[in-house]
């Protein structure tokens, strides 16, 4: 799975954990499960959304902690979690999704029905109410008051995303929003490489409402190769500043180097 560069090697090893813990789970259940000859039965997308809901609500105890430390916004915080839940949807659809008992005819594999779009990727709205109606998504919105409320606390502290203000961008608002990227321990010339970027990329991802995630996305590149590439970590290929600019609707040539 993809995580955000944010997230610690510590906090990887609890998702992989719990990923593992809720699919030793799953395969369990599943033994269990009646077969029929038409098709797999809403038994066992019930135990889908059940494995998909104890991976991602690990994930969104962390995002939130980010929140409440300020390091994401809860806007960057939304935009991760879904996004993830997107990602493992997907990934369990396809791993999980189809029968391991019976066959109606020999090398036949039958699947559930698409529990996302095949053509953005997107949760199905079906499969999305289904998820909204848990606990697991009751404690997400919990969680999301208590982001909204740590930022709303402290008015007077430094922010990490800023929105653009009109007119040219100030050099104190071009170096918060370097901040989000870029680790403190990093040099001097990654750090202005950093501030050159983002102070062109991120007010056009706030501007469409889109995470750096969402922007690998749109490009179709990889999500590491955004991230580190606004981080002042590494320079994009000719393929990937041409995929980049043309999500973000722009000429090659104004994406700094």
């Amino acid at each position: 799975m993809v995580y955000p560069r944010e997230f610690s090697a510590k906090i990887r090893t609890r998702i992989e954990l719990e990923e593992t813990l809720a699919s030793q789970e799953f395969n369990q259940l599943q033994k269990d499960l009646p077969w029929s000859s038409h098709e797999p039965g809403p038994e066992l997308e019930q135990l889908i959304r059940k494995y998909v809901l104890r991976v991602w609500k690990a994930f969104v105890e962390e995002a939130c902690e980010l929140g409440r430390q300020r390091i994401w916004d809860l806007g960057r915080v939304k935009t991760e979690s879904l996004e993830f839940l997107g990602q493992l949807t997907s990934k369990a659809y396809l791993e999980k999704g189809f029968d391991s008992g019976g066959r109606a005819y020999p090398g036949q594999l039958r699947r559930l029905p698409a529990m996302t779009s095949h053509v953005t990727g997107t949760i199905l709205p079906e499969v999305m109410r289904q998820y909204q109606m848990s606990a697991e998504y009751q404690r997400y919105q919990e969680l999301l008051v208590g982001v909204g409320e740590a930022w709303a606390v402290e008015p007077d502290k430094p922010v990490v995303t800023v929105p653009r203000q009109t007119g040219e961008t100030g050099a104190s608002e071009v170096v918060r929003r370097a901040d989000r990227f870029v680790n403190p321990e990093t040099t001097t010339d990654q750090k202005l490489r950093a501030e050159r970027r983002t102070a062109v990329v991120e007010p056009i991802l706030q501007k469409k409402g889109w995470s750096p995630s969402r922007l690998a996305t749109e490009a179709n590149v990889g999500k590491a190769r955004v991230y580190d590439y606004l981080a002042g970590k590494r320079d994009l290929s000719a393929q990937s500043r041409k995929s980049i600019a043309k999500a973000l609707r722009l000429d090659p040539q104004k994406l700094p180097k």
